[in-house]
Formats: structure tokens, C-alpha cells, sequence
């Protein structure tokens, strides 16, 4: 059966418009510290993360002297640098701090790393959801995340999270990496779609950052935007998408300019998402949310990350947006 993309958006069906702050504060576990220095990053997203020095530290950001949940915390994003093996680093360490920290109610997503059955088995007690990144080429793997591995090797962690029994397993695929070709994302796709059954399949986008290998690269167009997004609902129907916080704003679209500038091309961009078929968008753009409105979709706000299964909803602030 050949694929096609959706000529036409579907109208007035339900939007999530995410907020994730300051209900689920992103953590990192290893500080500034990155072993890596992948060509799109150099550890500069590090400095958008709240640091845990230690794993008192992590428990302080969320939870009180005496005992309680910090008043707006409903859960945390724990995530870090990682090692030249692809490991998050200090993961060990403080997953004992991580899992009591889901047992005191907290919702926890956890960006894995590469992982083994061992490290799976651990990961499946402590959290409710596991995200990792699935890459498709070993030339992104080799010239832009600087790792000898290949993409079984994440495949394979797929595998061991699954096989662990966590609860939600939603992978990241970021659109438009240096070195990609234009089979990428379905290559992806194809590659856990024999695998994975995803709670979340969260699609992110290069950002051409300053002081970075990858500056002068441009970011993905809304027309690849649209295509990830349809693609993806062809290879896993029901299964919810969402694009992701991580993609560029402001000046980063200058480096491939439209006629409206850089607050347009957001708008493009998050629009070009909801016209393949995404269910939900992290921090959209004003002039979006007004262009759902007219176009009769019903959106409701989720106080919490994109990857937040629907069934957990209860616990984080919803509500409807008029």
C-alpha cells in the first residue's frame, strides 16, 4: 500500500496546547556537563535546564523540607548530558531520587540514553514515561552525535524499555539534523513501527544555534514539517503526536527568511504540524492558537509536557480554550 500524504487539514477536532512550565521544570542531572559536543547542541540546551548537583539536589527542586510536593510542581523532565557511549550521565546515582520522587505522586519523564536490560528494568520503576531520540542513519550518528553506534543500538534501547515493562515509551525524532537525508523520518518510523508500540511520538526540530558546527544549517521547512507529522499517523494510527518545545524561534529562522519574518514562519511551521495531523503543539505561537480558533478546532490547555499520556491528565491542570 503506497503512502500519501493529507491534501487537506481536519477541522474542529481536538487540539492539546501544552505549557510545561512551571508545573514540569526540565532537570538536568549532570549539570553543564556534556561528553558528546554534538554538532547541532555543544551542550548549550544544558543552560535552558534547572541543575541537580546531587540527588538531594533533585529532591529539593520538587519537593519540601517536610516532605510535601512544591506547590506548583506536578512532575519533571530528568535529563542531562551523556557520555561518549551515549549513557546519561549520573544515571545510576540518581535513580533511587528519581523513583521516590514518582512515588510521592509526581509524574516523571526521563530522557534515557542508551540503556541495557539492567539499566531498563531500574528505569521501569522510577518513571512513568521514557523518551529517547531514534536516529535512522549512521551518518547523523557518526558526524553530528559523534557516537560509534548504529541505529539497532537504539533500537535496541527501545527494545529494553519495552521488554522492561515502562508504562509510556515516546520517542523524539528530530526534522531537519545536518547530514540526514530525505528518507530520515521514515526510516524512523518504519524502524519502530516493526518494534514499538509508542504512547507519544514527539517531533522536535533543528535549531540552528550560535557557536555551534551546525549554525549555518537551515531549519526544517514547514512542508517537511507536514510531511513527518502525516506520515506519521499513516504508520501508527491512534497514537498521539505532538511537536515539540524544541524547535526554533525569534532569529533562529532568519537563516532562511519568508516574506512575514520569524514570527511567521513559527506560525508556519506549527500550522504546517497541525495540517499533517498533530494532536497537540508545546508552547504555540498566539497568532496559531487564534488560527485553530477560527478553523473551529476544540483546544483545551495542558498545564504539563506534550508526551503526557491522556490518561494522566487528571493529575495536571486542563482546561478548555475559548
Amino acid at each position: 500500500m503506497a503512502w500519501e500524504p493529507e491534501t487537506s487539514p481536519t477541522d474542529r477536532r481536538t487540539v492539546r496546547l501544552y505549557n510545561v512550565w512551571p508545573s514540569f521544570p526540565s532537570i538536568s542531572i549532570s549539570g553543564s556537563s556534556c561528553g558528546l559536543g554534538c554538532g547541532h547542541c555543544s551542550g548549550r540546551f544544558l543552560s535552558f535546564m534547572k541543575d541537580a548537583e546531587d540527588p538531594a539536589g533533585l529532591r529539593n527542586l520538587l519537593i519540601t523540607s517536610d516532605g510535601g510536593i512544591r506547590e506548583e510542581a506536578r512532575g519533571a523532565l530528568i535529563s542531562g548530558g551523556y557520555d561518549s557511549q551515549g549513557r546519561l550521565m549520573n544515571l545510576d546515582e540518581f535513580l533511587p531520587a528519581v523513583q521516590e520522587l514518582r512515588e510521592s505522586g509526581l509524574i516523571i519523564k526521563l530522557h534515557t540514553g542508551f540503556v541495557d536490560q539492567a539499566t531498563a528494568a531500574r528505569i521501569a520503576d522510577a518513571v512513568d514515561i521514557a523518551s529517547m531520540e531514534m536516529v535512522s542513519e549512521i551518518t547523523v550518528i557518526r558526524h553530528l552525535y559523534h557516537l560509534d553506534a548504529t541505529p539497532e543500538t537504539y533500537l535496541d534501547t527501545f527494545r529494553n524499555l519495552r521488554d522492561a515493562g515502562v508504562s509510556h515509551i515516546a520517542p523524539h525524532i528530530c526534522l531537519g539534523l545536518p547530514h540526514s537525508s530525505e528518507e530520515y523520518v521514515e526510516w524512523c518510523l518504519e524502524m519502530l513501527a516493526e518494534e514499538i508500540q509508542p504512547s507519544t511520538i514527539s517531533f522536535i526540530l533543528f535549531t540552528p544555534t550560535e557557536g555551534t558546527p551546525s549554525e549555518g544549517h537551515n531549519p526544517p521547512s514547514p512542508n517537511l514539517v507536514e510531511h513527518a507529522f502525516a506520515r506519521a499517523k499513516w504508520t501508527f494510527p491512534g497514537v498521539k503526536t505532538i511537536l515539540g518545545a524544541v524547535r526554533p524561534r525569534g532569529a533562529a529562522f532568519e537563516s532562511e527568511p519568508s516574506k512575514g519574518g520569524a514570527s511567521d514562519r513559527r506560525h508556519e511551521v506549527e500550522m504546517a504540524a497541525i495540517k499533517g495531523g498533530a494532536d497537540g503543539i508545546e508552547v504555540p505561537a498566539r497568532s496559531t492558537i487564534g488560527r485553530l480558533t477560527a478553523r473551529g478546532h476544540h483546544l483545551v490547555r495542558v498545564d504539563s509536557f506534550g508526551v503526557l499520556p491522556i490518561e494522566l491528565e487528571g493529575k495536571v491542570n486542563v482546561e478548555e480554550v475559548h
